[in-house]
């Protein structure tokens, strides 16, 4: 997974640049990408705080709890980061045909957003 987020900055930084010079991006587009960006940021930010979380539980030797959230992330939050990511991969097709319907994304973020309040509470119910 890490590799993937390595790559994704990378590319990113690259097109970024690229596109804005060479294809004069508008400020519409611009706010698109940027949209794409945070996107992925935010879904990045998700799962390493949920290993820091698994980590400061390894560190102040809460073991069972440590398994909890390990089973939390392959049951749960991996899956989600997957769907995640496939609204992104479908943003990205939107943004590159100019056919961004931002109803639907922000909808489907919506969505997600729920589910994740309902993780966090459900986390913070078990401390």
């Amino acid at each position: 997974m890490l590799q993937r987020f390595i790559v994704a900055l990378l590319t990113e930084s690259c097109l970024i640049e690229l596109g804005g010079k060479y294809f004069g991006i508008d400020p519409i587009k611009q706010l698109e990408i940027d949209l794409h960006g945070e996107y992925d940021k935010e879904i990045k930010i998700l799962y390493i705080e949920f290993l820091n979380a698994m980590l400061k539980c390894v560190e102040s030797y809460e073991d069972d709890r440590a398994s909890e959230l390990a089973s939390m992330i392959d049951d749960i939050i991996n899956p989600l980061i997957t769907e995640q990511y496939k609204l992104l991969s479908l943003m990205r097709e939107q943004i590159i045909n100019a056919t961004v319907d931002i109803e639907d994304i922000e909808a489907r973020m919506k969505s997600f957003d729920a589910r994740k309040q309902k993780i966090a509470a459900a986390i913070a119910g078990q401390s």
